[in-house]
């Protein structure tokens, strides 16, 4: 069973014994601000972006101050939702079909899953975890 540890912490029962592992709140907290951070409408261009995210996890010492207790699956789970946000927010900047289309080519993807994925209507959240966007944008 969950106890509470340090502020924004659980314990819990590891393998080797007792660990931490940042609780539900402190999670909530980092998806809210990455959320603000990655905002489709706020007009910044990806490098801002990236750096503003950068400065918030590794600057700010979210993933220093949880990088000790043990959260590796958690820690990974989150990355990987990151990185779905930063590409989300590229796909939007791309606006156009065209501009996708150009930009997917260039990335290496055939032309002709190109030409079907810039003309695709799903949404940003469901393109951006599509097979097309995490192989072509990748870290």
């Amino acid at each position: 069973m969950a106890k509470s540890g340090a502020p924004g912490r659980q314990k819990h029962e590891a393998g080797s014994g007792q660990g931490e592992k940042p609780g539900p709140e402190s999670i909530q907290r980092l998806k809210q601000k990455t959320r603000a951070i990655t905002k489709r409408n706020r007009g910044r261009s990806y490098d801002i972006i990236a750096a503003g995210l950068k400065r918030y996890t590794d600057g700010d010492g979210w993933l220093n101050y949880y990088g000790i207790a043990d959260a590796r699956s958690i820690i990974d789970g989150l990355n990987g939702w990151i990185r779905r946000r930063l590409r989300m927010y590229i796909w939007k900047q791309w606006k156009k079909a065209s501009k996708r289309f150009k930009s997917l080519m260039a990335l290496g993807a055939s032309r002709q899953k190109a030409w079907e994925w810039a003309n695709t209507g799903k949404g940003y959240w469901r393109i951006a975890g599509s097979w097309i966007l995490s192989t072509s944008i990748t870290n």
